[in-house]
């Protein structure tokens, strides 16, 4: 009976089978005569059959209709689709039947506090208008509940409440937070560290607890980045598998918090055996010549890695760059040593085969490749190339500037490409300040740093200067037009000139000065110019006040009225600069010789030598330390008067002797500063970041001006303060506050305000 039973079962399902077989292989041959939509209210009918591949007049498949359906789920429009096919005018009719998801309309915050809505909103990436995705409104939670955390909120609580409308499909949001309290830090404890005491610890990181001084509360992004410290700390020194973990205790009361870090230092390791393997280019000598560790110092994993880059580099510079160094390091332990060894595949040297300018827009190919040290045919030279690449960022032409290669004609050659991605520069600035030494003043300024006269109508892209600039204030006026050619005819030969019309007030005496120079430089390789200048000048000194007499300052009344200055320069420049506009290594050496009259024509006679040193030194990336030393004499010659007041050294101020009034450092006469034929001056300078384009500074000051030539012997004045710079759009704005550490007769034994603005920073 249960056989016959199981054969009836069988043969009907496979007449079953049969049936369905028979029906789909009728619907292939048949034409989709009808497509609708039933149930969709949120999205259109017109939005769904776009989505579809299945269109009136084709022909029924049952695959293309599943693939379709796919796609309709992939929208994220729905939470369930099935399809009902019936007969239509002799086809097939296909009847989509949809239920939507909720569509999101509003996002509602509840029992947050201490923190507003509009900063949790940030957080939240599910869309109003769109329809709710319960997965990525989970993720917004776990966000908003992290970003508590961080903030100190250890204990908080964040759920969600979805209410839907089903008339309308819409859903609303309840984002319900119990914020808990914020709790301090009451201690910090640390467990199990011997051989970094707690103190140091502790100093170290910048969780800090709860005192009077501090606010004390717990930020675990904070901490976390402080546990890395710590961790830091110890394989510094040796400890390489040192272990870190911590505890939180709560005193939920008094909204107070403990924090137990749990230390396991491990064992110190040492350095032991250091092998070279692979080198034949370069001698071993040369390669551990680079090495920070050496056999017997303390093991740290982070100068492997500097010694493997330094390896590295030493192959990049000779053209090896395709050159690798694999370290290999072994654990001793018997010895508790580190053996390394530097296994070094030095591959073929590599030559440029072409050089590729790219993202040049507005600037000529010749203009980047003018400054490049190397040249086709030559060695990949790693240290060419970055000589290269700081003379193209000294330009200021590009805000970023990279390096790639391409495969050149044969295995040992490459092309060079030079990505560059250009800046604005052109500038027109205005402004209005307020400066210590020329009061207020105004200024308007064009100026093009890559000019082209020949480029009509942009005029950019031959790398030309060209500077318009009109200054107007209190104390003085100025009218200036300037131009350079940094390349005459594509040589190392600089050309420009300037024509100019300055007013200036002093105190005893009004100048004015209309004149202009030519110029004419020559480049010798990347760090040395020699640059000339022929300068013609006619100088109005007037408006003397009356109790100024040919008697008691006669130098003011020698130089009453009219002169013509014809003049001729020589200046010898070596600069050594990473970067001209925020230097941090490197520096320059000036020196000038400027011959006044004689031969060159004119009213005065006279020479003067000047001599001016600026270095600059880094740590810590961002940390600055400037020296710098200027001096100076003047003499006349041909037995004519004295030198002008108006182009004898001054010092004392912002740019000189902070702490001292504006030239006030030196000889004077009357109480007021006639200047001087010698000026020795020296500077030191330590700036630092504050927070983002703002620095402080610390500083001293140490110089003189001397009435004659050999005059620096003695009477040194000093002075030492504190100082802000700030990065502002119309440029950077320098506040120092000096204090005299030396007598000045005559002035107010205090503090002084220096406030000025520049372009440089």
């Amino acid at each position: 009976m249960s056989k016959k039973f199981f054969f009836i079962i069988a043969f009907l399902i496979l007449l079953n089978q049969y049936a369905n077989l028979t029906a789909q292989a009728n619907d292939l041959d048949k034409l989709i005569t009808d497509i609708k939509v039933r149930e969709n209210k949120l999205i259109s009918t017109s939005t769904i059959l776009s989505k579809i591949k299945i269109k009136i007049g084709s022909v029924f498949s049952q695959n293309v209709l599943n693939e379709d359906i796919k796609n309709l789920y992939a929208t994220g429009y729905f939470t369930d689709i099935s399809v009902d096919l019936g007969e239509y005018e002799s086809g097939v009719a296909v009847t989509f039947i949809v239920t939507e998801k909720a569509l999101l309309k509003e996002i509602i915050f509840k029992g947050n506090v201490q923190i507003r809505a509009d900063r949790l909103k940030k957080l939240i990436e599910s869309e109003i208008d769109q329809p709710l995705d319960y997965m990525r409104l989970k993720q917004d939670i776990a966000k908003i509940k992290a970003f508590y955390i961080k903030e100190g909120y250890n204990l908080v609580l964040v759920e969600e409440e979805v209410l839907i409308d089903r008339e309308s499909g819409e859903a609303r949001v309840f984002i319900l937070v119990d914020e808990s309290k914020r709790y301090r830090i009451k201690a910090i404890k640390i467990e199990g560290n011997k051989a970094i005491s707690a103190k140091e610890i502790l100093k170290s990181i910048k969780t800090r607890r709860d005192t009077l001084l501090t606010s004390g509360f717990f930020s675990q992004k904070q901490f976390d980045a402080d546990i890395k410290i710590i961790n830091k700390l110890y394989t510094d020194r040796g400890y390489s598998s040192v272990s870190l973990s911590y505890e939180v205790e709560y005193d939920k009361d008094k909204g107070e918090m403990a924090l137990v870090v749990k230390i396991e230092e491990g064992s110190k390791y040492m350095v032991g055996e250091i092998k070279v393997k692979g080198n034949e280019v370069v001698s071993e000598e040369e390669i551990r010549d680079v090495l920070t560790l050496s056999e017997g110092s303390t093991y740290i994993p982070d100068s492997v890695e500097k010694d493997v880059a330094a390896i590295n580099e030493i192959y990049f510079e000779k053209g090896y760059i395709s050159a690798g160094t694999a370290p290999d390091v072994i654990f001793n332990k018997e010895l508790q040593q580190m053996n390394i060894t530097y296994s070094i595949e030095e591959r073929e040297r590599v030559y440029i085969e072409r050089i590729e300018i790219r993202g040049n827009d507005k600037t000529k190919d010749i203009v980047i490749r003018r400054e490049l040290a190397v040249t086709p045919g030559g060695v990949f030279d790693g240290k060419k190339l970055r000589r290269s690449k700081r003379n193209l960022n000294n330009l200021g032409y590009f805000e970023e500037i990279t390096y790639d290669t391409e495969p050149g004609s044969a295995p040992n050659k490459k092309n060079l490409i030079v990505n560059v991605k250009e800046t604005k520069t052109g500038e027109v600035s205005f402004g209005a300040g307020y400066s210590s030494v020329d009061k207020f003043i105004g200024f308007v300024e064009l100026r093009q740093r890559n000019f082209d006269y020949k480029n009509f109508p942009t005029l950019t892209g031959d790398g030309q200067q060209v500077t318009v600039r009109c200054e107007f204030g209190s104390e003085k006026k100025r009218y200036d037009l300037s131009f350079t050619e940094p390349w005459l005819f594509n040589k190392p030969v600089s050309f420009g000139f300037d024509l100019y019309n300055r007013y200036r007030s002093r105190d005893i005496y009004e100048e004015n000065r209309l004149g202009g120079d030519l110029r004419l430089g020559w480049r010798f390789g990347d760090n040395l110019r020699l640059n000339s200048m022929y300068k013609l000048e006619e100088i109005e000194l007037g408006d003397i006040p009356d109790w100024i007499t040919r008697e008691n300052v006669p130098d003011v009344w020698e130089e009453e009225g009219r002169n013509t200055l014809s003049s001729f320069s020589l200046t010898l420049i070596r600069d050594t600069r990473d970067n001209v506009f925020n230097p941090k290594s490197g520096g320059t050496i000036e020196n000038s010789i400027e011959a006044t009259g004689g031969l060159l024509g004119g009213d005065r006679e006279f020479i003067k030598y000047y001599s001016d040193l600026n270095w600059y030194f880094t740590h810590f990336e961002k940390f600055t330390f400037e020296v710098r030393l200027r001096g100076g004499v003047a003499d006349k010659y041909n037995g004519t008067n004295m030198v002008p007041i108006y182009e004898r050294f001054y010092a004392g101020g912002a740019n000189t002797i902070r702490g001292y009034r504006e030239r006030h450092v030196g000889p004077k006469k009357c109480g007021e500063p006639v200047g001087g034929n010698s000026m020795l001056i020296g500077n030191l300078e330590y700036t630092f970041p504050v927070m983002k384009n703002i620095k402080g500074a610390v500083f001293y000051d140490v110089g003189n001006v001397w009435s004659e030539v050999r005059g620096f012997a003695d009477g040194f004045k000093s002075g030492a303060g504190l100082g802000v710079r700030v990065k502002t759009p119309i440029g950077p704005v320098k506040l120092d506050y000096g204090f005299r550490l030396s007598d000045d007769p005559g002035d107010k034994k205090d503090g002084r305000f220096h406030f000025s603005m520049s372009r440089g920073f």
